[in-house]
């Protein structure tokens, strides 16, 4: 029993920053964030079991920390909460005036347009930009082929991209 209880902490020690950027990406509180994470790695510790050895434990935690914060997100928070959660975070780091107002418009601007993405495109673009996972990765956490990640996360991106652009009259 200490023998799998060492080596549950020392999982958790190597993705600790993975499961929390996962969680901050859609929580975008730090404090909330952190509690999330425990919550995830509890349920982990909970459905190890259920783990099957020939797949990546990395992507089996990513899809489960994905499904854990989309059902936080459903419960806890609208669209309109979570922006304004960002404006208080561009605001708390270390009162920085330099950030200015164009900065946190673009920022602000960006994450309506992440938040504009369903589930999946959110889960795919964190995974694959934030997180730097291979297709491979992607498409286990996603529950799909590699094929259908390369095209989740093209959507994706051409999406954000339509909703970033200004609007050009040809």
């Amino acid at each position: 029993m200490e023998g799998s209880n060492l080596a549950f902490e020392q999982l958790m020690q190597r993705y600790e920053k993975l499961v929390y950027w996962i969680a901050i990406s859609w929580t975008k509180n730090p404090d909330t964030a952190l509690d999330l994470s425990q919550d995830i790695f509890l349920k982990t510790y909970r459905n190890l079991a259920s783990f099957k050895a020939s797949g990546s434990f990395k992507a089996w935690l990513s899809t489960l920390a994905g499904r854990e914060c989309a059902s936080w997100h459903r419960k806890n928070k609208s669209i309109q909460t979570r922006i304004e959660a960002l404006d208080q975070h561009d605001l708390a780091i270390d009162g920085d005036q330099e950030l200015g107002l164009e900065h946190r418009e673009k920022v602000g601007q960006l994450y309506r347009a992440f938040c504009g993405l369903n589930t999946r495109q959110q889960l795919a673009i964190s995974l694959r930009y934030f997180e730097r996972q291979s297709t491979r990765d992607l498409a286990s956490a996603l529950e799909c082929s590699e094929g259908v990640a390369k095209s989740i996360l093209f959507r994706s991106v051409k999406k954000l991209r339509q909703a970033l652009l200004p609007n050009r009259s040809e």
